[in-house]
């Protein structure tokens, strides 16, 4: 009986999930009714950085959310890195890098060693449990692109996070930036 009732709940979070991310599309539609891309477009003034600044940082005191853009490869425009905090942001748990191509089109997920982004690397478990926490309360169409992003892409960003932590484990990969990489159709 208690598998039955996990099994009902696993799947009654996912048609919240789907709803929700539905939901916010929708929303997003109706604010941006014009705009080409089917959320808004994300590379008007993004700049070419080829590291982040304290300024660029976006951050969510409520959740804990936090990402920054910076670029300094030459096949993509840039890329974001998202994060999960503590409120006072002392301590940051990298979620997911995020590329997008010069319209603003999601091309690749990857992870990160834990010293390119000087954070404190969480197990995949644990940032899991707390990826529906990557939300932003603020009117930014940039942080509710990523956000909607993160919701849609969760089953692939589940799967990085525990392959970095598998790669991780069995080779230790300290001279690498990136441990997992996924190219988006």
């Amino acid at each position: 009986m208690n598998r039955e009732r996990k099994a009902k709940d696993f799947l009654m979070q996912r048609i919240i999930l789907i709803l929700s991310s539905f939901a916010l599309i929708t929303l997003t539609l109706m604010r941006y009714p014009r705009s080409p891309h089917v959320l808004p477009p994300v590379h008007v003034d993004l700049p070419k950085l080829s590291t982040p600044t304290p300024e660029s940082n976006i951050f969510d005191p409520t959740s804990g959310a936090l990402y920054f853009y910076h670029s300094h490869r030459e096949n993509e425009q840039g890329h974001f890195h998202t994060f999960l905090s503590d409120a006072d942001q002392s301590v940051h748990h990298h979620l997911i890098a995020l590329a997008i191509d010069a319209s603003g089109k999601p091309v690749a997920l990857f992870t990160t060693n834990d010293w390119v982004t000087g954070e404190e690397m969480l197990p995949h478990s644990k940032l899991i449990e707390r990826i529906d926490n990557f939300v932003f309360l603020d009117d930014n169409a940039t942080s509710h692109y990523l956000q909607t992003l993160l919701k849609m892409l969760a089953p692939q960003v589940q799967e990085l996070l525990k392959a970095r932590d598998e790669i991780l484990e069995k080779h230790k990969l300290g001279r690498y930036e990136i441990v997992t990489y996924l190219p988006l159709q």
